[in-house]
C-alpha cells in the first residue's frame, strides 16, 4: 500500500481562499474530516466547536 504525500499546510493555506470554486472542489476532494469555522465568531466559541468536532472522531 502507497502512502499519499503529506498536504503542504503552510503553501495551501498561502492560496485558499483566492478561487472559491476551486477551494470547494479541494475540499470536496479530501478524505479527511474538514471543520469549517467562521473567524468572525468568538476565539472561545471556536474552541468550543473544535473540541465537539474532535469528540466525534473515531479513535
Amino acid at each position: 500500500m502507497t502512502s499519499k504525500p503529506p498536504i503542504d499546510l503552510l503553501a495551501t493555506v498561502a492560496r485558499f481562499g483566492r478561487n472559491l470554486a476551486k477551494d470547494e472542489a479541494w475540499l470536496a476532494r479530501l478524505t479527511s474530516p474538514v471543520v469549517r469555522v467562521d473567524g468572525a465568531r468568538p476565539i472561545a466559541e471556536l474552541v468550543e466547536q473544535l473540541c465537539a468536532e474532535m469528540a466525534r472522531l473515531p479513535g
